[in-house]
């Protein structure tokens, strides 16, 4: 390898650094010295890096086309210091977690070293590249990773989210502002961009003044920071305005992103929401972002994450399939279907980058050597000439994954192969393809999952988007999901630490959808109305999820994540996944269970009952419980004010709702016989009650106490026309004990009523009599009760 030099160089090259003969900071011309990087140690990314900056070299492009290969120094985190020097983002592993303060000191006697994120025993920082050659002796160094910078998931004041989400109406109807509690957010940066800064913002309302908001870590603004978390606080903002907030950067690195989810828990959030993926977190086991937030969210802190903004845009296969085609310099092909070595796709104009990672463990022992490969077909001699290629060496680096970007100028047809180069076939295969347009799978499409990573971690909340204006509140019922809102169900194949599963678990995200385009000071597009800088992607769905589960602390502050997560799901919008042929009824990996409902949120936590009607009014149909998660599984929550005589109903009274409810219209002649028979485990007397509504139509709260009963087994209640009137709806509540499992069936009569006979069919007789003897019975009942 031109990286390893010879044996010679490599002693001489080692003696000098042990023996400390070179002095790196007079020499400028590493090729004058027996600088070589060890190929055990400095990954595949970092030694491209270094044939192109120190070298000269040149990416492997085979000859000029219309695709080219972006080289490393765009694909990775680089930048100049104040002297000149090529300083490189690195991620660096250490032998043990106790190593990790003295690995950092051992490079900091040797050069400049930056330090931005540290968890476990992983740290990162900025190097000179200069001094790779010999931080790569450091006797507790095990593996030095170049960092590859993160994806944002954006798309292209009052946002117009809140109205979409039923949050005015909390604030209007309860009260809840978020007051007392803290949401932390994490993304590029918070006060870098020109123009539109913290100052004005504050000074227009979008923002809360300088003592409440708490910032932890702020991006380096020669880094590039565009300042998307300042604008996901205003989204926060809007929805729960008097909550304090905080910020720290996820864009250093997967470290420092880990570090920061923890840093925002200590100092006090209550909330933690994030829009940050960095390509190489794992796909099929949790990484250490995902590790660092189920951490926090054992704590206690519910966390929200953005589901991703890439639709379906990725292949996957159970397993390699030999094609029995091999290449001496590639090994052997994949065969993606009908002895096809390779994949036809219309990407159209711009960057695309590609991530193929396979069910092998991270940072553990890999047993295989994958490549993926890009291909253009030439239009004359119909030969295929290779654009562009990703070849770590998988084993060596325990890294089971590839990464390539190639950019075109104008719509291209490139065809992807993928081989096996060493070891067993993987049973599992995917590749996902990130950045410009949207690509056509023409061969062999799958159309499988993007999310993954962190925002598919077990503790985690995964928000989808919905475009506001495509919900309820603003005329298109079920909600709309936004075209590129990311679909999950990617497997988890390992454990945190690698060890395989005895199967795979499919997680249910993203959990929830909530909008986007809302209306910023500064951020997004303004394509669709003028100048209005509009909000788009899962970015700003995520931090209005974050801010209703402000809200609803604010309510409630023991509710554990589980439970506001379980909350938001059964009081959703539910919504349907258009790939699908039917309707989704429920949970889909594409809208998770639909569009948060805060407003039935917040009534579902006080028991309030909520009845199936439009958005043009404050009351809406609850869902049921799918899961047995301990907090409500309830069937009449189904029929949530529409029981009826003879219902079943089965409930248990669990941590957020205590109670059932049903509802019935009260019998013409104003009386009602109610009664509830029931089973349960507890010997405790069950309660009910009957309401009936202050204002006298469907906003069913505030309630008015009619009548209240208990007992054990039956619960009797004889309500008379002096406390109803006909027609009208009431209330019923059934209040059991806390943690009660509770079987019961209603039976509702009228004991008023007048046993007539008005027969369907009259036959014979004294046909007119009949009929007139009963519409006199029918217009005195009618006029009794308009007399009363």
């Amino acid at each position: 390898s031109k990286y390893k030099g010879t044996n010679e160089q490599l002693r001489q090259a080692n003696q000098a650094w042990s023996g400390g003969l070179v002095d790196m900071g007079e020499v400028k011309d590493l090729s004058k010295t027996f600088a070589v990087l060890d190929t055990a140690i400095v990954d595949d990314f970092l030694l491209h890096l270094w044939d192109e900056i120190k070298e000269q070299g040149t990416v492997p492009v085979v000859e000029e086309g219309d695709v080219s290969q972006e080289p490393m120094s765009k694909f990775l985190k680089i930048k100049d210091d104040t002297i000149g020097n090529k300083l490189v983002q690195v991620s660096i592993f250490t032998t043990t977690e106790d190593d990790v303060d003295k690995a950092i000191a051992a490079i900091q006697a040797i050069t400049t070293f930056k330090q931005t994120g540290k968890f476990k025993n992983r740290f990162s920082g900025w190097l000179a590249l200069d001094s790779i050659h010999q931080v790569q002796h450091i006797s507790s160094i095990d593996k030095i990773r170049a960092v590859v910078p993160p994806f944002r998931f954006t798309g292209s004041v009052d946002g117009g989210g809140d109205e979409a989400m039923q949050a005015d109406r909390v604030r209007d109807t309860f009260g809840l502002t978020g007051k007392g509690k803290k949401v932390g957010v994490l993304s590029d940066s918070f006060n870098c961009t020109t123009g539109t800064g913290l100052s004005d913002d504050q000074e227009s309302g979008d923002l809360p003044s300088s003592d409440e908001i708490d910032i932890l870590q702020d991006l380096n603004c020669t880094e590039g920071g565009i300042d998307e978390g300042r604008a996901m606080m205003q989204l926060v903002y809007d929805v729960a305005p008097e909550v304090t907030l905080a910020f720290h950067t996820a864009s250093e690195s997967q470290e420092g992103f880990a570090e920061g989810i923890l840093e925002l828990a200590e100092a006090g959030c209550d909330v933690i929401v994030d829009d940050i993926l960095f390509f190489f977190e794992p796909m099929f086991q949790d990484g250490i972002v995902a590790q660092a937030v189920d951490e926090v969210v054992a704590r206690g802190v519910p966390y929200f994450s953005a589901a991703g903004n890439l639709a379906s845009r990725s292949w996957e296969a159970a397993g390699f399939v030999d094609s029995m085609q091999e290449s001496f310099r590639y090994g052997r092909f994949h065969d993606f279907g009908d002895g096809s070595i390779f994949q036809r796709l219309n990407l159209t104009a711009g960057r695309h980058t590609f991530i193929m990672q396979w069910d092998q463990p991270f940072y553990s022992e890999v047993e295989n050597d994958l490549d993926i490969f890009i291909f253009e077909k030439q239009r004359v001699l119909n030969r295929f000439t290779l654009r562009a290629q990703s070849t770590v060496n998988n084993p060596a680096f325990r890294f089971p994954a590839e990464g390539l970007a190639i950019s075109l100028e104008s719509p291209t047809v490139v065809y992807v192969a993928i081989t096996l180069k060493s070891g067993p076939p993987p049973g599992f295969m995917k590749y996902i393809i990130m950045g410009s347009g949207t690509p056509v799978f023409v061969d062999f499409a799958t159309n499988s999952s993007t999310s993954y990573a962190h925002m598919n971690a077990g503790g985690a909340c995964g928000v989808g988007a919905a475009n506001y204006l495509r919900t309820p509140r603003f005329g298109d019922d079920p909600p709309v999901i936004e075209s590129f809102s990311a679909l999950g169900g990617t497997p988890i194949f390992f454990d945190a630490n690698g060890t395989r599963l005895e199967s795979p678990v499919v997680r249910q995200q993203p959990k929830v959808v909530a909008p986007d385009g809302t209306l910023n000071t500064f951020f997004g597009g303004i394509e669709i109305l003028g100048t209005e800088n509009r909000f788009f992607g899962t970015s700003a769905a995520a931090p209005h999820a974050a801010a209703v589960a402000a809200l609803i602390l604010e309510l409630n502050s023991s509710l554990l994540p589980i439970e506001i997560y379980d909350l938001l799901q059964y009081t959703a919008v539910d919504m349907d996944d258009p790939s699908t042929e039917e309707f989704d009824v429920g949970f889909d990996f594409r809208t998770g269970y639909g569009l948060i409902d805060a407003n039935a949120a917040v009534s579902f936590l006080l028991g309030i009952p909520t009845a199936n009607c439009s958005f043009d009014d404050p009351c809406y149909a609850v869902k049921v419980p799918v899961s047995t998660t301990g907090m409500v599984n309830s069937t009449i929550s189904t029929r949530a004010c529409n029981a009826e005589s003879s219902e079943q109903v089965n409930f248990t009274s669990g941590i957020v709702q205590e109670s059932a409810w049903a509802t019935f219209e009260a019998p013409l002649s104003g009386c009602a016989l109610i009664q509830f028979d029931y089973e349960s485990g507890d010997a405790s007397a069950v309660e009910m009650v009957l309401f009936g509504s202050e204002n006298g139509d469907c906003d069913a709260y505030p309630f008015t106490e009619l009548e209240y009963s208990t007992g054990t087994d039956v619960i009797t209640m004889n309500v008379t026309n002096e406390t109803l009137v006909a027609n009208e709806t009431y209330y019923i509540m059934i209040n059991g004990p806390f943690g009660s499992n509770i079987e019961g069936k209603f039976n509702i009569t009228d004991p008023c009523r007048v046993e007539e006979e008005c027969p369907a069919r009259i036959r014979g007789g004294d046909f007119f009599g009949r009929v007139v003897r009963c519409l006199v019975i029918r217009v005195t009942r009618v006029f009794e009760r308009l007399v009363s």
